[in-house]
């Protein structure tokens, strides 16, 4: 997963709390793709609210856009 080997825009230490964010991230990714058609919109707002967890810690840019995709 190249997710674990990012580099960051800013040169931080960020390694724990970043790895499990990303962590947290595939595994909502591996739960939409594995529900159903009901339950796969629960999961994605699940992975966008992992992005946004994410970015709220490290570069948040793209804060404004991450929340306008939940469903």
């Amino acid at each position: 997963d190249k997710i674990f080997t990012a580099a960051s825009t800013s040169p931080i230490e960020m390694k724990e709390l970043y790895d499990k964010l990303s962590t947290r991230y595939l595994e909502q990714i591996r739960k939409m793709h594995d529900a159903g058609p009901d339950q796969a919109g629960n999961f994605y707002n699940g992975m966008i609210q992992s992005c946004i967890d994410c970015h709220e810690n490290y570069c948040p840019g793209p804060l404004k856009m991450l929340k306008k995709l939940k469903m």
